[in-house]
């Protein structure tokens, strides 16, 4: 891709991607970002020369600093500078932070963008479950002990038997979960929709 370096319009937007990303992206503030660029001898910058470069004016600004401002937003220097208007690493970032594929992050994309009411259905239902804490940690502990259990037996004080018996305790607790999220998340889904239904006969 060739860049017209001449062209002020060029900077401007380099300016908005960069603010995109520090503060929609990534949720840095301009300290917080300017904090994370001072381990970094050749990467340090000032106050002003980010806001300036946020308002595009990168005279202030050496090649070293914008490639190590990229490093600390984990983003290649081509997608601020404009050669994709999606950033690849977006996906790389979101599968980094949560272990999750990509091959998750594209189906659970694509559920987001689907006009089929059973996918967004399916796309508000995985955002409930990852965000019940109550479920995640019931879950969490239980598969936690299966897998130790599994790995290592139980324990010589354990209150079960046997390993058979353990694990179907956890298993059980597993399942006893997951069901009691489904039938909430189903419950409020209904209890949701005839309260619409409700209001539009108002």
């Amino acid at each position: 891709m060739k860049y017209n370096y001449q062209d002020e319009q060029f900077y401007l937007e380099l300016g908005e991607r960069l603010i995109s990303r520090r503060k929609y992206t990534l949720r840095y503030s301009q300290e917080k970002l300017i904090g994370q660029l001072i381990n970094n001898t050749e990467g340090r910058i000032g106050r002003n020369s980010l806001s300036n470069a946020e308002n595009g004016n990168f005279s202030k600004l050496t090649l070293k600093q914008f490639l190590c401002m990229c490093d600390v937003l984990e983003c290649k220097a081509g997608h601020l500078l404009g050669e994709y208007t999606e950033s690849s690493d977006d996906y790389h970032y979101i599968c980094n932070k949560t272990k999750l594929t990509e091959a998750a992050v594209d189906k659970l994309c694509s559920w987001g963008n689907s006009e089929v009411p059973f996918f967004e259905q399916f796309a508000r239902f995985y955002s409930a479950f990852i965000c019940d804490f109550a479920m995640t940690g019931v879950l969490g502990a239980s598969m936690g002990q299966y897998y130790k259990i599994k790995k290592s037996g139980v324990p010589e004080d354990s209150e079960f038997l046997n390993n058979d018996e353990a694990l179907k305790f956890y298993k059980t607790q597993i399942a006893d979960a997951i069901y009691d999220f489904v039938t909430r998340f189903f419950e409020n889904e209904f209890n949701e929709e005839n309260q619409e239904q409700g209001e539009g006969k108002k």
